[in-house]
């Protein structure tokens, strides 16, 4: 009788244990295969699937964080449809005479009155870091804006009539504070600040005249043959201030290059593969 009860209720935990695994597998099965059934579990994966998808496209895409390029920037401040933040401070300088503006080169409040027109620019590489820096020529003999681009925007920098002449292609140029003073050279910024990098320099005094390479004291036949070098580097080419010109340069980009982009594009293609 006890092998009898015993028998009978072992029967009865495995028709349980059965039935139950029987009713789980097939509700899973009717889940999957059929769209009816399960719907709440269905819409939660529906829903979920696209946002995370889009939310992984977004933060990957790799334009997403790229700021505006070196050749639109400067295209949009040379048509007056940005703003430039443009300053004349030099090294030793007096603080309180600093100059500051940021606005339109329309604006513009540098230069002689009614002498602020730009009559011309050049694109070169004035401080040898591969992004050119355009040079604007004010007319009337109103001097020289400098515009670089760094962290995304366009910076200028002011510079008198005397201190950017025979500007040469590779960036070089000559400058004279007076008859008796002058030196070639190029350029270095710091933060706002420009500086003039010399690599050769004339001093005339009241007894007699010096010559400097790279701040060295050399004798006149020296320093001739290294001017005579400068003076030989072909010079930049000027364009004529115009919507047409700065469109053709810096739209079109026949003429300017853009390394920032060309990196970037090379970044691009690495993460890519």
């Amino acid at each position: 009788m006890n092998k009898a009860k015993l028998s009978f209720a072992v029967l009865v935990l495995v028709v349980l244990c059965f039935c139950g695994g029987c009713g789980k597998e097939r509700g899973d099965s009717e889940n999957v295969g059929n769209p009816g059934h399960g719907k709440e579990s269905s819409d939660l994966q529906n829903t979920q699937i696209p946002d995370s998808s889009q939310d992984a496209i977004e933060l990957t895409s790799p334009q997403n964080d790229d700021p505006p390029s070196v050749s639109s920037s400067f295209r949009d401040v040379l048509l007056n449809e940005a703003a430039v933040f443009c300053t004349d401070r030099f090294p030793k300088s007096d603080t309180n005479g600093v100059r500051e503006f940021e606005g339109l080169l329309s604006e513009m409040p540098y230069g002689y009155e009614n002498a602020r027109r730009i009559d011309r620019f050049a694109v070169v590489d004035l401080d040898g870091d591969t992004i050119p820096e355009v040079v604007l020529e004010m007319a009337e003999y109103g001097g020289f804006i400098v515009l670089r681009y760094r962290d995304g925007q366009i910076h200028g920098n002011v510079f008198g009539y005397r201190s950017m002449n025979l500007l040469k292609e590779n960036g070089a140029f000559h400058s004279a504070s007076s008859a008796s003073e002058s030196s070639a050279g190029k350029l270095c910024f710091i933060g706002d600040t420009a500086v003039t990098d010399d690599k050769l320099s004339f001093l005339l005094s009241i007894d007699r005249e010096s010559y400097y390479i790279d701040d060295i004291l050399v004798d006149s036949s020296e320093y001739e043959r290294a001017f005579a070098l400068f003076d030989e580097t072909p010079e930049a080419e000027w364009y004529s201030y115009t919507e047409e010109a700065v469109r053709k340069i810096f739209v079109e980009g026949v003429l300017f290059t853009d390394p920032l982009q060309k990196l970037r594009k090379m970044q691009r293609s690495v993460r890519l593969t």
